[in-house]
């Protein structure tokens, strides 16, 4: 059985032995802000948590632990408490901290207590949010998603609290702030192995931070790129409405004048209709761009002054149904099936969904807004990139739940060897 393999066994089985409750709580710590709490969803939310931490076994039994389920500990890891407790200790926090934080007050909370609370924000949430929500952590999901708490921004919480008169949950929280607790990521240390020397971040400096390439072949969204990246300091290339092989050769010009700038990441944005895996720009026929062409550019044969250096592509395919799709040259088509990356440093975000959304009037991509939110929110607080991400694939699960028949699918894979903060 294979590591992934391994994974997704024991997750099914987490997933298939948690209660309600329990499951809301894991989704919330992994960093989502989706309130669904079935099975699939925490299956699924694990499973993405899996393929973006550095130790999953690890992260995993955290949760857990946090959940006080050490009956599925023992179960599934073969551990008894001591030896959880022992390894846990072991490490730097790996759950985040704020998020740790409310599920230990929702934990100590009364049901007239979560009602108090609601009454106190009576001019903050909606009516329909105050009927809707019935637990703390959905009151706190929903003032996360009007960005009124945050793991830097928790007065809010704390004014709650004493005023309810739980003044031993508000000094709680009033300890965290004293504490400086204002990431939402933090990774195992390193082992010993490893040089003492080595940085846990990604070095970017404001005046040289890089270029980020946006190419927009559908007419939509690429100025709400533009503005964002240009917010997170990049020098922004925008191109629109380029055929496949115009897209390879602009990317290929990037490439070349990386060679003599000095610069601490690169970015790569592209909006265009696909075929299967493959990027068609404004052509109608043809085989178009495949994924490893556009990585290969990059890489550290091609491009070496970007070797250790992270280079983050997004992506978003609006896909072509085959029998629209005109075959050229005995092409059948399809991708070559070599999924990015292959290289360290790397961050591939690639989302589809149905070309017949760009018949809607006004259309946006659900997956864009939501990556240009979530950047937004990093700037302003110390957010590591890949939580950043999830939150992206959170909103895209909660898209999916409220619009089946407009469904998104984000595929995302890293090689990303340190924290990337975009502030």
């Amino acid at each position: 059985m294979s590591p992934f393999e391994e994974y997704d066994h024991r997750i099914n089985a987490i997933a298939e032995d948690l209660t309600t409750g329990d499951r809301r709580k894991a989704i919330y710590l992994c960093g989502s802000l989706v309130t669904d709490s079935s099975v699939t969803c925490v299956r699924e939310t694990l499973r993405v948590k899996v393929n973006f931490h550095p130790d999953p076994p690890l992260f995993i039994m955290s949760i857990l632990r946090q959940l006080g389920r050490y009956d599925i500990l023992k179960r599934v890891y073969k551990v008894d408490r001591n030896e959880i407790e022992k390894k846990i200790q072991t490490y730097k926090q790996v759950l985040p901290r704020f998020r740790v934080l409310m599920v230990t007050i929702s934990d100590n909370l009364q049901t007239e207590d979560v009602e108090q609370i609601k009454f106190l924000l009576g001019r903050t949430l909606s009516l329909e949010k105050k009927e809707n929500v019935k637990t703390f952590l959905e009151v706190m999901i929903e003032l996360e998603k009007l960005d009124l708490v945050s793991p830097e921004t928790v007065e809010l919480v704390e004014d709650c609290l004493r005023n309810i008169g739980r003044l031993d949950l508000a000094r709680t929280v009033a300890a965290y702030k004293m504490s400086g607790a204002t990431s939402e990521h933090s990774l195992p240390p390193q082992h010993s192995g490893q040089a003492a020397s080595q940085p846990d971040q990604y070095n970017l400096r404001a005046d040289q931070r890089g270029v980020c390439v946006i190419i927009d072949c559908v007419g939509n969204d690429g100025g709400m790129l533009e503005n964002t990246f240009k917010a997170l300091h990049f020098n922004v290339l925008y191109h629109t409405m380029l055929g496949a092989d115009e897209i390879f050769e602009t990317l290929k010009e990037v490439s070349k004048h990386r060679q003599s700038c000095k610069e601490d990441a690169f970015v790569c944005c592209i909006i265009s209709r696909s075929f299967d895996d493959n990027i068609l720009g404004t052509d109608s026929h043809g085989r178009g761009l495949s994924a490893k062409n556009i990585r290969d550019l990059f890489l550290g044969d091609t491009c070496p002054v970007m070797v250790g250096k992270p280079k983050l592509f997004f992506i978003q395919s609006y896909v072509v149904p085959e029998s629209e799709h005109l075959e050229q040259d005995g092409c059948d088509g399809l991708a070559m099936r070599e999924n990015p990356p292959t290289e360290a440093d790397v961050l591939w975000s690639h989302c589809w969904t149905d070309e017949s959304q760009l018949l809607q009037e006004q259309h946006h991509s659900v997956y864009l807004k939501a990556l240009t939110d979530a950047l937004s929110k990093a700037k302003r607080r110390k957010t590591d990139l890949l939580d950043v991400q999830m939150k992206v694939n959170g909103a895209i699960y909660d898209h999916n739940q409220k619009h089946p028949e407009a469904n998104y699918r984000c595929d995302v894979k890293h090689t990303l060897r340190k924290n990337l903060y975009l502030e």
